[in-house]
């Protein structure tokens, strides 16, 4: 008989990919369902992505690469950092390709954390942090947001949760859920903290081209404490490249090769021909991160109409991502509850905000990034819901 490990059975499912789960057979059981709990953009990769790769792959490009990636996809990477991020990050020696910025963040993970080691985590947070650290036998640490700061990071509280076993703070900037930037005063406060205290930094910036008219700054970009930071980004959310599962670690050289070793060990490299897909995503048409952006806008003021419509739902601009973290705690109901509602009655899928952590409960996570005509349709959707007391 084969036995589960007991830290295994600990770890839930992905609560998005659960909801995701449900609504796709919904959908396919012929359900008209507006999904805005999705976590990915609503339009194909661009055809001169995809025609990069089906270059590569007609050269040849289908034998294993090296396991630190393309040489010429992090040359692009080493340069868009310096150029937009103001990150200087050697190829060889300061990046690596990895199979997605998930894997980008476990690899961080199993590298810096001794067991027992504690990782805060600033709610609200992606649903998958928690359970990464738990599996890289870390103790996750959940620091709570005040709803009423717009769910900004709370350095208030930071040295409250701190400890002699705090290894780690994973910083997600623009936010999943809450569409919240870090500023740079609060990163200048963030640095304060650090030089308290010897701990790593892990930002996660999947969305940090996905803004709204407001500045995104690299912790990384401090040089005061750039040896201490670890920065994951990818293609996904950007470039709409889900499926190509491509992303990259930038951090200090031997923090890299401790990671590149993992790599070897589980991956061994990352899809070959996939990587020159990147590498055009990256350095052609840049017109084309501009032009999503304004589709993004449009979708967002089209969602924040439709939501203000409800009287028991509060929405405000997020300042990036494709998510609005709405208000819904006049239902007087759990996230859960009222997602269920949201869905039965009106068919119309969410996410509930307890799951991005219980700074969280009250809220639902709606997507923008969906076709402009299912957010036209909101409104009449909404509008089917009974009012609770």
């Amino acid at each position: 008989m084969v036995t589960v490990a007991s830290r295994i059975e600990a770890i839930a499912p992905s609560a998005t990919i659960e909801v995701s789960r449900k609504v796709k057979a919904l959908i396919n059981d012929g359900v008209d369902v507006i999904n805005l709990a999705g976590g990915e953009p609503f339009f194909d990769t661009p055809g001169y992505i995809r025609k990069a790769a089906e270059q590569a792959l007609n050269s040849g490009m289908n034998r294993y690469e090296g396991s630190r990636g393309a040489l010429a996809l992090r040359e692009a990477v080493s340069n868009d950092l310096l150029t937009n991020s103001n990150i200087p990050a050697h190829p060889i020696d300061n990046i690596l390709i990895t199979p997605g910025s998930k894997q980008g963040l476990m690899y961080s993970l199993m590298t810096i954390l001794e067991p027992g080691d504690e990782v805060i985590i600033p709610e609200p947070y992606w649903v998958s942090y928690p359970s990464m650290v738990s599996l890289a036998s870390g103790v996750p640490v959940a620091l709570p947001a005040n709803p009423e700061d717009g769910f900004a990071l709370n350095l208030e509280r930071l040295s409250e949760f701190t400890t002699k076993k705090t290894k780690a703070l994973i910083l997600n900037s623009p936010n999943n859920p809450s569409g919240k930037i870090v500023t740079r005063d609060e990163l200048l406060g963030l640095i304060e903290w650090m030089n308290h205290h010897d701990v790593v930094v892990i930002c996660d910036e999947i969305y940090n081209r996905l803004l709204f008219d407001v500045e995104h700054v690299s912790l990384a970009s401090f040089p005061e404490v750039a040896e201490r930071v670890i920065t994951v980004n990818g293609f996904s959310k950007t470039y709409a490249m889900t499926g190509w599962r491509l992303g990259y670690v930038v951090g200090p050289k031997k923090f890299i090769d401790s990671a590149v070793i993992i790599q070897e060990q589980i991956a061994t490299s990352v899809c070959n021909f996939a990587q020159y897909g990147a590498l055009a995503a990256i350095t052609e048409h840049p017109e084309f991160a501009r032009e999503m952006i304004d589709k993004y806008r449009k979708h967002r003021q089209l969602l924040i109409e439709a939501i203000n419509q409800n009287s028991q739902l509060k929405a405000y601009p997020c300042e990036g991502t494709f998510y609005l973290f709405v208000d819904a705690s006049s239902y007087g109901l759990s996230s859960h509850e009222i997602c269920n509602r949201f869905l039965s009655d009106a068919g119309i899928s969410t996410m509930p905000g307890s799951v991005f952590g219980d700074s969280g409960e009250g809220y639902l996570r709606m997507s923008f990034s969906v076709s402009e005509e299912a957010l036209l349709k909101l409104p009449g959707r909404l509008s089917s819901l009974t009012p609770l007391p």
